[in-house]
């Protein structure tokens, strides 16, 4: 039996980019599926997302890392945080984008983190924010509150103790991220369902 290239997932899904994106946005996404198409031939994406430095600091001194490492040239380390303001600006400048990523070193510490996510979603920018976990629980309630999209927690060594080697942090650290992750899977289903939505 043949299977129809069009299936209700995808109508869903163009249903959600037409109610949800600018038409400048819609138009950047079709020119992303059209590069997929063609496997992604030019290094220079056309689509442009909006990838930012919001903090040089960290709370961890990852070897791997140019904002963590002992070895990282001081210019990496003393640039200053992002402003609200310079932020909104560099938004201005990409109005075509549909993600920007909120990131470089840990952006937990960034005071204003949820801020900025507010702002690219009130802009109808899909939010992805990367985290090393470690201040999860700490911060909890504010990603559940968040417009954020897309939570990418790194999860370093198989162990305690290979965590702690290679980023200078606590051996019992990534327990806790692992309890912190499981709680914010949790209670996201739970807001999902109370919402009748399917995340």
């Amino acid at each position: 039996m043949r299977h129809s290239p069009i299936n209700s997932e995808a109508l869903k899904k163009v249903a959600v980019l037409l109610r949800d994106h600018s038409l400048p946005q819609i138009a950047n996404t079709l020119h992303y599926a059209c590069h997929a198409v063609c496997g992604f031939p030019l290094a220079n994406l056309p689509y442009r997302p909006v990838w930012l430095v919001i903090t040089p600091r960290c709370n961890l001194r990852c070897g791997h890392c140019s904002y963590g490492s002992p070895d990282s040239p001081r210019e990496a380390l003393d640039c200053p945080e992002m402003s609200l303001r310079t932020f909104a600006r560099v938004l201005d400048r990409f109005p075509r984008a549909i993600a920007v990523g909120l990131g470089a070193a840990e952006p937990f510490l960034h005071p204003r983190v949820f801020d900025m996510a507010r702002l690219a979603h009130r802009r109808r920018k899909k939010v992805h924010l990367p985290t090393n976990g470690t201040l999860l629980g700490e911060r909890l309630d504010e990603v559940l509150d968040s417009p954020v999209d897309f939570l990418n927690v790194s999860l370093y060594g198989t162990d305690g103790e290979g965590f702690a080697e290679l980023t200078g942090g606590r051996p019992d650290a990534p327990t806790g991220t692992a309890a912190h992750v499981g709680s914010l899977a949790a209670a996201a289903a739970a807001l999902s369902a109370l919402r009748g939505v399917d995340d």
